[in-house]
């Protein structure tokens, strides 16, 4: 049912005079507050939870990002596996670097036989033509190259160091793992980096913050 025109006006001057009760406006404005207020929380509270909700969506996706990282790397190092690096041979112009490598090979390692897929020097002479490059060597099989790597101690004595082809990951791991730890305390085995702590060995699994919160240690038995 419709309102009249008489009750029409009768509502209108009862809101003029309740409008002019200033105890009624501050009671309303108050009402008002507090349901934009309560929507307002309510509204923060769920997108709060919907940020959560993305934060651990992103550390999941960074945490596998990670694992991948890792796999990778570890993929790349087994195409290493046949592969060491030499420094401290000396480097003569259009030089014989197999010849040379052979002839180390069974003076120093007092090992015969050795077969290479290739050896080449690495990266560019300086103007001066001072110094000598290392030397990238791979071997023909795992077992080979296990046999001169594990004879290094022949090398004392003599300017020439042996060290495993590692990726650019685990080279990074190394470095600061060396700053780290004690010189004597870091090597690296199969391509992958151990420490001494305590007199127990761990070995340092590669991550991405290398040693920041993400990296581990675990025992090595």
């Amino acid at each position: 049912m419709p309102f009249t025109k008489q009750q029409k006006l009768e509502f209108k001057e009862c809101i003029s005079v309740l409008f002019a009760d200033p105890t009624f406006v501050n009671s309303l404005a108050k009402k008002v507050a507090d349901i934009v207020v309560n929507k307002i929380d309510e509204r923060l509270a769920h997108l709060e939870k919907q940020v959560a909700l993305l934060v651990n969506k992103t550390d999941e996706l960074e945490a596998k990002n990670e694992q991948l990282k890792i796999m990778l790397d570890d993929i790349e190092q087994k195409t290493k596996q046949n592969q060491l690096r030499f420094y401290g041979i000396p480097e003569s112009p259009n030089e014989n670097l197999k010849e040379k490598l052979e002839n180390i090979f069974s003076k120093v390692f007092k090992i015969n036989g050795c077969s290479l897929d290739y050896c080449y020097r690495i990266g560019q002479r300086d103007q001066e033509n001072t110094g000598s490059r290392a030397a990238l060597v791979q071997f023909s099989s795992v077992m080979q190259r296990n046999l001169v790597y594990f004879s290094k101690k022949n090398l004392k004595g003599t300017k020439i160091v042996v060290a495993e082809e590692l990726t650019k990951g685990k080279h990074n791991l190394l470095m600061m793992a060396k700053k780290n730890f004690t010189k004597g305390d870091v090597w690296t085995k199969f391509g992958n980096i151990f420490v001494k702590i305590d007199n127990k060995r761990y070995q340092i699994n590669f991550f991405p913050g290398l040693f920041s919160k993400e990296s581990t240690v675990q025992t090595y038995n």
